[in-house]
């Protein structure tokens, strides 16, 4: 009897310390038997290892809990009707006070999301680093309290600017550092797919302020929203992958656009661009395995279709098509880690400069591929479809909708 209360009271205790640990602390610390086991047999003992992997910047910690605050505030959605109204009629001021508003929100559901991963995979370095990225972030814009003036203005820009050059990184980083958490079975498919669609989705709707407001200060009157020549686009981004093939490949299909050639688009150009060399790679790199010789490789074609509703266009390829173990996969963060290993010119953050910041190679070409391309499109409403034969080839079409008040945005067109 005297064992049964001893132990009782042994665990009313640890119920009670459990419940004065933060959620997130006490996640972090009941996992430290896993990474004592991750560690075993290395030359550092387990108390500095852990130290090391919960200390991503000096003086900044996962345990850091100053955005938790800011959590509890909804992630602010940017429409493209608020963006053009902000662009087109407000002064520079206006537009930077709408970053300053929405971008520590926004920065802190993202450290949520970090600071909420198994602790195992949180010690990953690439998590570690992109924590860190964050983190730091947002203890520099909570520096500014108030903007006030043209010079409280100048201040937040340069400090942007730093977090422009500082994140454009992040997604080859994250990919990887969950790839590697894959490949050691530390966390399951459905974890890393709702982090990762949650996490990027979020991290677009930054990068689409940002790009607005820089804009906006080049005196761009509607920001993000460039009415695009569609054709005229898709051949940039035709030449540049075709290079990227020929440069890997030594070779690479013919690409041909057919279909409504005049087709002009609203739309916020980094996210078609993504969208379509994604696409574009995707096509090249099957026809390339599937047809050994470039004489003999059937063009890659791209179609254009610009109706009272929405632009389409549609990549197709004779590259084999998915095998039907895959068709129900390749919309999963799990699955594009893992089969990118051979991406065309190792795939960089999004496999484009992304909104004009400098490019910086991934490992081993791991980005998020289609899932990300599909995040890319529904941001504004927009859809993407896949029709695979095996053993042939595969479609993929891509519907835009017009910027319309209907689906919360404005029409320019």
């Amino acid at each position: 009897m005297m064992a049964a209360s001893v132990g009782s009271r042994s665990l009313l205790l640890a119920s009670q310390v459990r419940q004065a640990i933060c959620p997130v602390q006490w996640r972090w610390l009941s996992s430290a038997r896993a990474v004592q086991a991750f560690t075993a047999g290395s030359s550092a003992s387990v108390p500095d290892k852990l130290q090391r992997d919960t200390d991503p910047v000096p003086g900044l910690s996962f345990y850091d809990m100053t955005s938790r605050q800011l959590t509890s505030k909804k992630v602010p959605t940017p429409k493209l009707e608020d963006l053009y109204v902000v662009g087109e009629s407000s002064s520079t001021l206006e537009c930077t006070k709408l970053l300053h508003t929405h971008l520590p929100i926004m920065i802190a559901h993202e450290l949520h999301a970090l600071q909420d991963l198994p602790f195992i995979v949180g010690s990953n370095p690439n998590i570690k680093t992109v924590h860190g990225k964050y983190l730091d972030a947002f203890h520099t814009l909570q520096q500014f309290p108030k903007l006030e003036t043209a010079e409280d203005e100048r201040s937040f820009i340069k400090a942007l600017d730093g977090y422009l050059d500082s994140h454009s990184t992040v997604v080859v980083m994250l990919a990887s550092g969950c790839h590697q958490a894959m490949q050691r079975n530390l966390v399951t498919t459905g974890v890393i797919n709702a982090f990762m669609n949650s996490f990027l989705r979020r991290r677009i709707g930054i990068r689409l302020l940002l790009h607005h407001h820089q804009r906006v200060l080049n005196g761009h009157q509607t920001g993000a929203i460039e009415n695009l020549n569609v054709q005229a686009q898709l051949s940039d981004y035709i030449q540049s992958v075709r290079a990227a093939a020929e440069r890997q490949y030594k070779w690479a299909p013919r690409i041909v656009i057919d279909g409504h050639k005049d087709a002009t688009f609203p739309f916020v150009e980094p996210h078609l661009k993504y969208i379509a060399t994604e696409l574009l790679k995707n096509a090249v790199r099957a026809t390339v395995r599937q047809h050994d010789q470039s004489h003999s490789a059937p063009p890659i074609r791209v179609t254009l279709c610009k109706n009272r509703t929405e632009l389409l266009f549609r990549v197709s390829d004779q590259g084999g098509g998915i095998s039907p173990t895959n068709q129900s996969r390749v919309f999963n963060y799990e699955f594009s880690l893992t089969t990118n290993a051979d991406n065309i010119d190792e795939q960089e953050e999004s496999a484009i400069q992304v909104y004009g910041r400098a490019q910086s190679k991934g490992p081993s070409g791991r980005g998020a591929g289609l899932p990300l391309c599909r995040a890319y499109a529904e941001y504004f409403h927009g859809k993407i479809s896949i029709n695979t034969m095996y053993g042939y080839g595969t479609d993929v079409t891509v519907s835009l909708p017009h910027l319309s008040r209907e689906n919360g945005s404005l029409a320019i067109r």
